[in-house]
């Protein structure tokens, strides 16, 4: 994915930063939008920004506008998603790299029984 060509390089970190920032919430967003399928409902999640993150998720799903739409954070959106989802460098990549080694330590951390 082109996303870092883009960014001037004094900008690198703080912009990759961001951009992990924003992967996080997404995939959180994901998860929680899953569980309110199983729960039928719309759960009341306290993380900040989830709500509004579910509602562009909903609105990616169905929007044909691509690089000419204006919903908030859609094409961003869009553009890390795809990331994402077709980085074959998951775990050197410096936005995929954190999350995935954070979430490969969660699932383990999840399924080994805690010692008292």
């Amino acid at each position: 994915m082109e996303i870092e060509s883009r960014v001037p390089a004094i900008n690198m970190e703080a912009a990759q930063k961001v951009i992990r920032q924003q992967l996080v919430l997404l995939l959180h967003a994901h998860s929680c939008q899953q569980k309110d399928v199983a729960d039928d409902g719309d759960s009341e999640c306290t993380l900040p920004y989830c709500k509004k993150t579910k509602e562009v998720l909903n609105h990616i799903r169905n929007c044909v506008q691509g690089t000419d739409c204006d919903w908030d954070h859609c094409i961003a959106y869009q553009q890390i998603i795809a990331h994402w989802k077709h980085c074959s460098q998951k775990k050197r990549c410096s936005i995929c790299g954190p999350i995935f080694t954070s979430q490969i330590n969660n699932a383990l951390n999840a399924s080994c029984p805690k010692s008292s």
